[in-house]
């Protein structure tokens, strides 16, 4: 009855994930199609490509995803102890079930792995342009948009407003 109960449990859960990723990924395209201001305003000469302004307009706030590979030994550990505490009938099966969904994990997780790989590729790329001319990424007053501009401008600017 124990195991019944874990396994609609873990059931339950798994589908409430992907229910919540698929909801997660229908607001992103809401909020997509719905912007007010641009996320990014460029006040140097530096030219970027769209890759580029793409990953500067999720904003500074946005997070690159690390790869599930640093998190798999854990994740391992964990279930392998969750199913040491079943009866001793009841393990193989769920040794099994529990492979199944580590690989589904794993299938799904592939896409995430290389584009996390591409926003560091683009973001090491961003930050090498910002380098060689100078410049900085701000952000603004107001709302959340960033300002890639000069730092001698930025730092004239600061100065003004300390210094009326």
């Amino acid at each position: 009855m124990f195991c019944v109960l874990l396994f609609d449990f873990v059931k339950y859960i798994y589908t409430k994930y992907i229910y919540i990723y698929i909801l997660k990924i229908y607001t992103d395209t809401q909020h997509q199609c719905t912007k007010f201001y641009t996320r990014t305003v460029i006040l140097t000469n530096l030219r970027f490509s769209q890759e580029e302004i793409a990953l500067l307009n999720n904003g500074l706030q946005h997070s690159i995803e690390k790869p599930l590979k640093k998190y798999w030994t854990n994740l391992f550990m964990e279930t392998e102890q969750a199913i040491r505490k079943l009866d001793s009938k009841m393990q193989a099966p769920y040794r099994i079930l529990a492979t199944k969904k580590l690989r589904q994990l794993s299938a799904s997780n592939h896409h995430n792995n290389i584009m996390a790989k591409r926003q560091t590729y683009i973001l090491k790329n961003i930050n090498n342009k910002l380098e060689k001319e100078n410049a900085m990424v701000v952000k603004a007053d107001k709302g959340k948009t960033c300002v890639i501009i000069y730092t001698d401008e930025y730092n004239k600017e600061v100065h003004n407003f300390l210094n009326p």
